[in-house]
């Protein structure tokens, strides 16, 4: 049994945090010692390191929330199951964000050349607009070297999201079932 600070620096949390994830439902203490210190064995470590490995992937609380609850089961093939269906659609999200900044990186380059510009041409006289507008651009896509892996086993291609999925496909309507 570990009390509350030993068990969140062994898996490498804060014991405010720990407190958290007891709150919201995430882990659970054991007992009570007889001075009150919460007590935690090694099912709470188990799952404090799952919920790690699960925010390191990118997950929200609530997506870890519900694999808690799978995981909970005992049913390692089903968890993995729904892991991999929030995987793919953390896949779609990194890639949207990866275009969007790809996107805003070309623009500030643009603004940096018309500043260089206007800097060699010394055509700044005061009255001129020292912060340029940011240029309209097309987004920029992912080239095939970019995309890692396909996301065919969603048909969505993973870009609909995960609460509230209306799009179709069979693994989020398999997900909602």
């Amino acid at each position: 049994m570990y009390r509350i600070g030993e068990l969140a620096e062994k898996v490498g949390v804060s014991p405010p945090t720990l407190r958290y994830y007891e709150r919201i439902g995430l882990v659970r203490s054991s007992a009570r010692s007889p001075s009150g210190y919460r007590l935690y064995d090694s099912s709470a470590e188990a799952r404090l390191q799952f919920i790690a490995r699960a925010k390191r992937l990118g997950l929200s609380l609530n997506e870890i929330r519900d694999l808690v609850e799978i995981w909970r089961g005992g049913n390692c093939s089903t968890t993995r199951a729904h892991l991999r269906h929030l995987v793919v659609h953390k896949i779609a999200e990194v890639r949207d964000q990866v275009e969007d900044l790809a996107t805003f990186g070309h623009q500030l380059e643009t603004v940096y050349d018309r500043i260089a510009e206007e800097v060699a041409s010394q055509a700044c006289d005061g009255g001129c607009d020292c912060v340029p507008e940011l240029p309209h651009t097309a987004k920029i896509t992912l080239t095939d070297e970019l995309q890692l892996i396909q996301t065919s086993e969603c048909s969505c291609g993973g870009a609909c999201g995960t609460a509230g999925c209306s799009c179709g496909c069979n693994c989020c309507a398999d997900n909602k079932a």
